[in-house]
C-alpha cells in the first residue's frame, strides 16, 4: 500500500472524527435545536456524507470504511454526558434551545387533547331510551 493511501486514510479518519464529534455535541432532539445549530447541524452532515461518497468514488475503500468508523466514534465521544456538559459550558452556542413559557403551555393542550376524553359520540349513539 502506497505511503499516499495512508495520508488520506488518516487524513479522512480525522475529519470524519471532528464531524462526528461536532454532531454528537448537538441537543439529540430537533426542537431543541437553535435555527443556527439546525443549520450547521445539516451542514456537518453533508459534510460526512459527501466525504464518504468521494471516497467511495476515487476507490479509497478503506479510507471510506475508516471514515464512517471515526465518525461514530466521535458521535459517541460527543454523546457521553460529561464531554457534552463541558463542551456546553464552554462553549454557549452548543447549548440547546431553551423552550418559552408559550411553548411549554402548547405542548400541554396539545398532549391533553391526544390524551383527553376518549368517549366518543358514537359510543352515546348506541344508547337506547
Amino acid at each position: 500500500m502506497p505511503s499516499t493511501d495512508y495520508v488520506i486514510i488518516i487524513g479522512a479518519g480525522i475529519l470524519a472524527l471532528l464531524d462526528g464529534f461536532f454532531l454528537g455535541l448537538m441537543p439529540m432532539n430537533s426542537e431543541r435545536l437553535t435555527p443556527s445549530q439546525r443549520t450547521w447541524s445539516q451542514v456537518a452532515s453533508l459534510i460526512g456524507i459527501g466525504l464518504v461518497v468521494v471516497l467511495i468514488l476515487i476507490g479509497q475503500d478503506t479510507a471510506s470504511w475508516a471514515a464512517i468508523a471515526a465518525m461514530i466514534a466521535g458521535i459517541i465521544i460527543g454523546i457521553v454526558p460529561p464531554v457534552k456538559t463541558v463542551m456546553q459550558t464552554r462553549f454557549t452556542w452548543l447549548q440547546p434551545e431553551v423552550e418559552s413559557d408559550r411553548a411549554a403551555a402548547g405542548k400541554k393542550q396539545s398532549h391533553g387533547k391526544q390524551t383527553g376524553d376518549k368517549s366518543s359520540p358514537a359510543g352515546k349513539s348506541k344508547k337506547k331510551s
